[in-house]
């Protein structure tokens, strides 16, 4: 039962991983996904994402590069937390509490993130059902 409640959020995250990418918008137009692993003068190196799971590292003249938008990290940390909610089914209350916790840290660390609002929202869902589940309730049927 613990194993099955972890892989549907590890699944998800290794689903989120090409979100986590800044975007560099080149003079040509063109734009790449991908994020800093070194820099120099005059040049970025970059990892960035050629297929769904397949990643290369791309040498970038900084001449070249017209406007870098760098992902929110508060959007980055989010994906992590996202698919907490929905709880699955006969889910303990030891397992709301983990939930509960690791959406209030989020809340902590990223106070005026852009992702704030859904991050509350999925904190007071967590704490409601918790609540129920502590109670004596058992969550069926969604």
């Amino acid at each position: 039962m613990k194993i099955r409640s972890l892989l549907i959020p590890v699944s998800c995250l290794s689903l989120a991983v090409p979100a986590w990418a800044d975007t560099f918008v080149l003079k040509d137009g063109s734009r790449l996904e991908g994020r800093i692993l070194s820099e120099t003068a005059d040049f970025y190196q970059l990892e960035v994402l050629v297929g769904k799971s397949i990643k290369d590292e791309k040498k970038v003249a900084k001449a070249d590069v017209a406007e870098i938008i760098a992902v929110d990290p508060s959007e980055k940390d989010f994906e992590k937390i996202k698919a907490l909610s929905p709880v699955p089914d006969f889910s303990s209350a030891d397992e709301y509490a983990r939930r509960v916790t690791l959406v209030a840290k989020f809340i902590a660390d990223h106070p005026k993130g852009s992702k704030i609002s859904d991050a509350q929202a999925l904190l007071a869902t967590l704490k409601s059902e918790a609540e129920v589940i502590s109670g004596g309730g058992i969550k069926m049927d969604g």
